[in-house]
């Protein structure tokens, strides 16, 4: 039980820290210059969404890290959507790219695997 406890202050004097360095951050001319908060917020959106699920606890963090960033909610729900778009361009890219989609789409009963369509110019006879 000690040990948690211990655990718990090292973890609190660390957020702590966190909250004064991006308050620090939000403050300094060149961090506001490079939108560095911007992207510390889009990274950290990705970061939360690489398994897949991104929770509405991450939701709630990234949003309380944004207001300690002085970024407004409106960025913060332009940024998740990006993400959410990214990914789903991800999903289908696979998709699209998988080794099966190949064998089936230059199968005869495709249609593609007489060629690509000719147009009107590729039908005349060249002289």
């Amino acid at each position: 039980r000690r040990a948690t406890t211990e655990y718990s202050s090292v973890l609190s004097e660390q957020r702590a820290k966190l909250w004064q360095e991006l308050k620090a951050m939000r403050d300094d001319a060149f961090c506001k210059k490079a939108n560095v908060g911007h992207l510390l917020l889009y990274f950290g959106i990705l970061s939360a969404a690489a398994d897949g699920y991104y929770s509405s606890d991450e939701k709630e963090r990234t949003r309380e890290v944004a207001s300690a960033l002085g970024i407004s909610d409106t960025f913060v729900n332009e940024a998740e959507a990006v993400v959410l778009a990214e990914k789903n361009i991800q999903g289908l890219r696979q998709t699209l790219l998988s080794p099966s989609v190949f064998r089936t789409m230059f199968e005869p009963s495709s249609g593609l695997a007489r060629g690509p369509p000719r147009g009107p110019d590729s039908s005349r006879k060249k002289k």
